[in-house]
């Protein structure tokens, strides 16, 4: 089941929560430094060793999942969207595919 909620993120005790990533998938402003900081240095550390794609980790309109490493969500799908000058692109089938 997939359900939204309103809150601090990285206190939700879901099985999977979302971040607002970015290419590098090494966290960043908002949401995505907010999930990166509580997860700790192991996060970090376990995106750097993900495979790049000219210096992509994760391109627009794909996503990742890694663990939280820090409960109580056991893990993370991590999702780039489009910048507002570029093409809409969505990630919503990405997202549903990995969730499944």
């Amino acid at each position: 089941m997939i359900t939204i909620e309103t809150g601090d993120i990285t206190r939700c005790a879901d099985d999977v929560i979302v971040n607002a990533a970015n290419t590098s998938l090494f966290g960043g402003g908002g949401v995505d430094g907010t999930i990166h900081n509580a997860a700790g240095p192991e996060l970090r550390q376990y995106c750097q060793k993900m495979a790049e794609t000219k210096g992509v980790r994760c391109p627009i309109g794909d996503a990742r999942i890694t663990s939280t490493f820090n409960p109580p969500s056991r893990h993370i799908i991590h999702t780039v969207g489009p910048a507002p000058i570029q093409t809409r692109n969505t990630c919503s089938p990405v997202l549903i595919e990995i969730a499944s």
